[in-house]
């Protein structure tokens, strides 16, 4: 175990030294500073996030409602390239997850 809390702390390292998560970093401080823009910016996060994972039917027309409402901040190019560099840290994170668990049998099922 202590091998394996070891080589997690060192992905951690890494993750934290990549281009994917400084220019993340950088530019998440970037949007901060514009203090309304970064709330605006979260709240529509915030309200997507909900859409994506509560939504029970229709949405694609939900989140374009959504993408509509807050027009105004998405063309803003702080926001958009804060959001594309979430997105490819949101990825890199799914890869290294899926990676981890390749090869690695659990049973889960309960029922």
């Amino acid at each position: 175990m202590n091998n394996v809390m070891y080589q997690t702390k060192m992905l951690n390292k890494e993750i934290r030294h990549s281009n994917e998560y400084n220019q993340y970093i950088r530019v998440l401080n970037q949007l901060k500073q514009k203090t309304e823009l970064y709330e605006r910016t979260k709240e529509f996060r915030r309200r997507n996030m909900e859409l994506q994972v509560w939504a029970e039917y229709n949405t694609l027309e939900e989140v374009g409602r959504l993408r509509k409402e807050y027009e105004d901040i998405l063309n803003q190019p702080t926001v958009i390239e804060f959001l594309g560099a979430e997105q490819r840290i949101a990825s890199m994170i799914r890869r290294v997850e899926a990676s981890i668990f390749e090869g690695i049998e659990l049973d889960t099922e309960i029922f």
